[in-house]
């Protein structure tokens, strides 16, 4: 929130040229460089006719989270710093700047000498999102080899070192080409709600489910609590087909009514044989809760794509085909 109240306070005293320019506001050009709101193409910046292209999608319901969760933002900004001028157009805008252009502020944990460091062979800390002008020009290519460097540059003039960071490219870049940067590893659906655009074919997309239940019974949460469990916890299907083994545990808890069975004696076999059944069975009812949640996905997705968007710009409608293709092929994959 800071950072953008930062930079809406240079668009504030744009508009006012008869105060004097703050000195600590010292981000003009950086700012008149960004992208204007009129170009930034993530669903918040859809029109309502063009968000009904995300219908039955995961999707859909991020960006209406999203749109409260930095309204929300924008609000206690406006409140606090009692300035009318950081509008909720404006907070979106730099809201936007930060989710498409920021880079972790771990990079910035210079080293004490000169050498470089790279990022890779940093000890993880908290890192926040950091806006980094100019280092943040560069377009998306998946699988771009690039490796982010932190260091201290001496300067000629200069006792201590300038920090510097940079990105280095480890393939061959022919003169006149574009430069690219790696974002990592992302499906288009935080491509699309993060950055505004979406890759053909990417090998990324996954698919990601959450029970979403409201309310459990008593025995059943006491039951998921004991083993560390949270039903409102999203999982991520792997492209193998591998099942998160918390997400298993948890449906086997609903499923199983939050009891557990008795113990049973080694020597009594049929009391064996019956607590094998009822085991086998509890795994067959999962298998088949897990593929009626991915149908239900599907079948979704499907009748979302049914619905007549006219009046839709043909780069978002693009966009939404590309997301929802890749979305449905992630889903078959799995079943």
């Amino acid at each position: 929130m800071r950072i953008g109240a930062y930079l809406g306070f240079h668009w504030i005293y744009q508009e006012r040229p008869e105060t004097e320019w703050p000195r600590s506001l010292v981000h003009k050009t950086y700012l008149a460089s960004l992208p204007p709101a009129s170009n930034l193409s993530t669903p918040l910046y859809f029109t309502e006719s063009e968000l009904q292209l995300l219908s039955g999608s995961n999707l859909l319901g991020a960006v209406e989270d999203r749109r409260k969760e930095w309204s929300a933002e924008s609000e206690v900004l406006r409140s606090i710093l009692n300035e009318d001028g950081l509008t909720w157009e404006r907070y979106l805008a730099t809201a936007t700047y930060m989710s498409s252009r920021a880079f972790p502020s771990k990079l910035l944990d210079l080293p004490s000498d000169s050498e470089m460091t790279p990022q890779s062979t940093r000890i993880d800390g908290v890192s926040k999102p950091v806006l980094l002008p100019g280092v943040d020009i560069f377009n998306h290519a998946r699988g771009q080899p690039i490796l982010w460097l932190s260091s201290l540059v001496s300067t000629p003039n200069g006792s201590q070192g300038v920090p510097s960071v940079s990105l280095v490219s480890s393939s061959i870049c022919e003169a006149g080409s574009q430069l690219f940067n790696n974002y990592g590893a992302k499906p288009n659906e935080e491509l699309l709600l993060g950055y505004g655009f979406v890759l053909d074919s990417n090998p990324d997309d996954i698919v990601n489910l959450r029970l979403g239940i409201a309310s459990l019974p008593g025995p059943i949460n006491e039951r998921l609590q004991s083993k560390g469990l949270d039903a409102r916890e999203r999982f991520e299907l792997k492209r193998n087909g591998e099942v998160d083994k918390r997400l298993l545990e948890m449906m086997r808890v609903l499923l199983g009514g939050g009891s557990e069975d008795d113990e049973v004696e080694d020597d009594d076999e049929h009391a064996l044989h019956e607590k094998e059944e009822r085991e086998m069975q509890l795994e067959l009812d999962v298998l088949g809760m897990l593929g009626g949640m991915l149908e239900d996905k599907l079948e979704k997705l499907r009748a979302g794509s049914e619905i007549k968007v006219v009046d839709a710009r043909e780069e978002v409608r693009r966009m939404c085909d590309v997301y929802r293709q890749g979305k449905t092929r992630a889903f078959r994959l799995r079943l």
